[in-house]
């Protein structure tokens, strides 16, 4: 017999999540109307990007207060056109903690078309 233990609210079993990749401008108004709203998101950050089109990380802190934050990589490269060795790369946490003063909480893979055991064949060498 399989148990099943009720994590969510009300003992409720679906739930909405929400995530948003790379720090785009639009973070802005996503993160107004969700603290409007009272809804929560995990913002998947990349540590070593930046330009017009990017919330500059000494935003960080402020903006994306009270949602999740996730490191996504360094400067997210497309994955599948890129050596193995670049997309096993360190995920960029290290300075995001930096950055929002805080512990991040996940971290968000970048897509790729590896194998799993590839990538941990190439971390075991390091």
């Amino acid at each position: 017999m399989k148990l099943i233990y009720p994590i969510l609210p009300e003992g409720r079993f679906k739930a909405l999540t929400l995530s948003f990749d790379d720090g785009h401008i639009e973070d802005r108004r996503l993160t107004e109307l969700f603290n409007q709203y009272g809804l929560h998101a995990t913002f998947n950050l990349n540590s070593g990007t930046s330009g017009a089109d990017r919330i500059p990380q000494s935003d960080y802190a402020a903006l994306y207060a009270g949602h999740e934050i996730a490191a996504h990589g360094v400067l997210h490269p497309g994955m599948t056109m890129t050596p193995l060795p670049l997309a096993a790369q360190p995920s960029g946490g290290f300075v995001l903690v930096g950055a929002i003063a805080a512990v991040w909480c996940a971290i968000a893979n970048l897509y790729t078309n590896y194998k799993h055991e590839e990538v941990r064949r190439l971390y075991a060498k390091h």
